[in-house]
């Protein structure tokens, strides 16, 4: 878990701008923080907050097993959803000990540390892989950016070569990100933001670089944070869409079908008004995407997640999701709200009555626009 001991801090050492063990071995999660406390701590008050700690994942000066630990600890902290912090050591030390509310197992900071560094070493040197943007190839990393990645799900499915014109080339690292009408100078990812990101199983850095982009402009818009630190804590998928096209777009509300007591059969006239829109949008080439709200039941099915609108058949009156995590899921018995849906990388069909019943809403580009 998080505690391994002091008695190895005196041996660790810089070895080309990384920590590790006077002996060559990798240095533990516990182990790297204790040593780069002082450094994460970028205001000198003895603590820790969440923002310093994605600054410190920001900058390239942590390296390696450092990198790592820092993405531990946020991972860490993240779990415990009720803290705020900031965070002393001793109060690290607390939270590492204690499983978060409604978990029944303390977060294992070790097993975080170990994953990260795998993520590090795995990371994608090329822009592309050889078959150009793929959707089965995205999967959502530690970032709670789902509603960035849903938006780049649905281009990539319905114009993979519109997503490889997004992404040029530049200079020492740095790659040219055409985010709705600004282009974004992404420099190189620090291999803090390698583990937090989105992996494309080995076919490029677009995605990662995308995220990265995202972050920038809306850190930019809101004046403070680091880029993966503005995407990580989720946003609206409507506008992530607006943001990487460019272009207006229009919301559709499924909130009544959630009311205590709603007349399903006085709701069909707003479900023909979907129907339409769905297909209009479909037919249009526009792309869309919507997300859950909370209190989700339906197994397999993310609740406060964001996904990619693949189709809408009005023949069977069935909707394609693409869910960015990229997951496969079996449902236990027959596919429906009880048991979920039989997802293969993350996409899966359903029912639009039933999609009503568990999904917060759509948004699609504007017609015309």
């Amino acid at each position: 878990m998080f505690f391994v001991g002091y008695f190895r801090l005196a041996a660790l050492v810089l070895v080309s701008g990384a920590l590790v063990l006077a002996d060559g071995a990798t240095p533990g999660c516990w182990e790297v923080l204790k040593a780069a406390f002082p450094r994460i701590d970028r205001d000198k008050d003895g603590s820790l907050s969440l923002a310093e700690i994605d600054q410190s994942v920001a900058d390239p000066g942590f390296r390696g097993a450092e990198a790592a630990g820092l993405v531990a600890l946020r991972r860490g902290i993240r779990a415990h959803k009720a803290e705020k912090g900031p965070w002393r050591w001793d109060d690290l030390e607390r939270l590492a000990k204690n499983a978060p509310v409604g978990k029944s197992k303390p977060p294992d900071l070790e097993s975080y540390h170990r994953a990260a560094l795998r993520r590090i070493a795995a990371a994608d040197s090329g822009l592309f892989g050889p078959s150009g943007p793929r959707l089965e190839s995205i999967h959502q990393g530690r970032l709670g950016d789902c509603f960035c990645l849903a938006p780049l799900g649905a281009m990539t499915h319905r114009d993979p070569w519109r997503v490889r014109w997004l992404f040029t080339e530049a200079r020492d690292g740095v790659v040219s990100v055409r985010i709705g009408g600004e282009t974004v100078e992404v420099p190189p990812l620090t291999d803090g933001e390698k583990a937090l990101v989105a992996s494309t199983s080995g076919e490029g850095r677009w995605v990662p670089l995308y995220e990265k982009a995202m972050g920038i402009l809306i850190a930019r818009k809101k004046g403070k944070g680091t880029p993966l630190g503005s995407v990580g804590s989720g946003g609206s998928t409507g506008t992530a869409l607006s943001l990487l096209t460019g272009k207006p777009i229009e919301r559709f509300s499924l909130k009544d079908w959630k009311q205590p007591g709603a007349d399903r059969k006085s709701l069909e006239p707003k479900l023909a008004k979907l129907r339409e829109g769905l297909g209009r949008a479909m037919a249009d080439g526009r792309l869309v995407c919507g997300g859950t709200g909370a209190n989700v039941k339906v197994p397999g099915v993310n609740g406060n997640h964001a996904y990619a609108v693949l189709a809408y058949d009005p023949m069977s009156d069935k909707v394609t999701f693409w869910n960015p995590h990229g997951q496969t899921f079996s449902p236990k018995g027959p596919e429906g709200t009880a048991n979920g849906y039989r997802t293969r990388k993350g996409v899966f069909e359903a029912p639009l009555n039933e999609v009503a019943e568990w999904f917060g809403g759509f948004s699609w580009e504007k017609p015309g626009a």
